[in-house]
């Protein structure tokens, strides 16, 4: 740590936090608790959001800390993914998981806001992520985070602080919330624009368009299979396309080929048949290995291959997808999406609307992508101050006319 300004200290969080109390909810004197899990976590906004209400009698093994207004949940499994919230006086008393550290301040040495703060801070992530242990689910320890160094100004000067980051990370909420509202918009734009293209909205009408079956202008590639001398094709898994626009984000490595992958290339649309309201659907743009979680569908003679695409991302087709199969996981079978009727435009007039649809996404893309930047330095502006905070370059100027 570098030096630090005049009257700070370096301590371990240990020596200026207090212990949550461990509890057992069946004994509470009352039917229900609200309980926090890491699942109630909003790690972009770092708030807790729609805990669940428990009868005492079905309390989980792992509802066991209590909680008190002012404590922050620290997730210790895989804590890269920043789980961290701050506790309202709202859920003073209630229970949280054991797969968190609460961090409560010790009154009178720690300013609870701060240490929210400096929770969320890289100050704090930098030193206890080296610390991770296991694969599957990496995590740290309570003694990890205890045993971790923070620079801690007079009471005063924390005051001072959380005044300042309060007011800049307001102003940087708000930002995001306009970002936020940009994202919603284009959301719906691109709903509305999909259900003018498949119902004759966008180019004027149905005249000339006929209704058949998926099945009837759609096939199954057979190729699937891995050769005996396989070819050095990238492989495509269902974690490697993103959500909604079907990029792919990155190719796995050629240890993930397995029997039954597909053979595809770009006269093929892969339908991700797993949990189908992600819409992982794409066009391979050069031959690949995809996951046998893809359906590969080859068009007829009468179908446009994007238009396919899109009809597959829009919310009619979603809708019913989805209706197949209930559950936590639905996948869907071909033979039953096959059954999918749809209103078939001309060949041409699909290609039109085609085009349509790619200049007004290409413009939304365009939007998001201007949207994602902000993002990007909303983030970087907060990983900023934070670091401005427990350096004690933030309140510099302050320290000259009160200390």
């Amino acid at each position: 740590m570098t030096e630090l300004p005049q009257g700070w200290r370096e301590v371990a969080l240990g020596e200026v936090c207090v212990r949550a109390s461990k509890v057992k909810p069946e004994g509470f004197e009352r039917a229900t608790f609200t309980y926090v899990d890491i699942g109630s976590i909003n790690n972009q906004r770092n708030v807790i959001e729609g805990p669940q209400l428990l009868a005492v009698a079905e309390a989980p093994s792992r509802a066991r800390q209590l909680l008190e207004g002012g404590d922050t949940v620290f997730s210790t499994v895989r804590p890269y993914l920043r789980n961290i919230a701050w506790v309202g006086n709202n859920l003073a008393g209630e229970v949280a998981s054991t797969g968190f550290t609460v961090l409560r301040a010790k009154s009178g040495t720690l300013s609870s806001r701060l240490l929210f703060f400096f929770a969320t801070s890289d100050e704090l992530l930098d030193q206890v992520l080296p610390l991770q242990q296991g694969t599957s689910y990496p995590a740290v320890r309570d003694s990890d985070l205890f045993d971790a160094k923070i620079a801690l100004p007079p009471l005063a000067e924390q005051e001072r602080i959380v005044e300042i980051l309060e007011e800049q990370f307001s102003r940087l909420d708000s930002a995001l919330a306009s970002v936020k509202v940009v994202r919603e918009k284009a959301k719906a734009f691109r709903r509305s624009l999909l259900h003018a293209a498949f119902s004759g909205e966008l180019t004027g009408g149905t005249e000339g368009w006929r209704e058949v079956a998926l099945s009837h202008v759609v096939s199954v590639s057979k190729e699937t299979g891995i050769p005996s001398e396989k070819p050095e094709y990238p492989f495509v898994g269902m974690e490697h396309v993103a959500s909604q626009t079907g990029e792919i984000v990155e190719y796995g490595n050629s240890a993930a080929y397995k029997s039954g992958a597909v053979i595809a290339d770009d006269t093929l649309v892969l339908y991700g048949r797993l949990r189908p309201y992600l819409n992982k659907v794409f066009i391979p743009k050069s031959k690949c290995f995809a996951s046998g979680e893809f359906i590969p569908l080859r068009v007829g003679p009468d179908l446009d291959k994007r238009y396919l695409l899109h009809l597959l991302r829009s919310a009619n087709f979603v809708t019913f997808a989805v209706s197949l199969n209930a559950g936590d996981r639905p996948r869907v079978k071909w033979e039953q999406m096959g059954n999918f009727s749809l209103a078939l435009p001309p060949l041409a007039e699909q290609e039109r609307i085609v085009e349509i649809l790619e200049v007004q996404f290409s413009r939304l893309d365009n939007a998001l992508e201007v949207a994602s930047q902000l993002e990007a330095r909303i983030a970087s502006e907060r990983r900023s101050l934070l670091h401005a905070a427990f350096t004690g370059e933030l309140t510099s100027q302050w320290r000259k006319t009160h200390v």
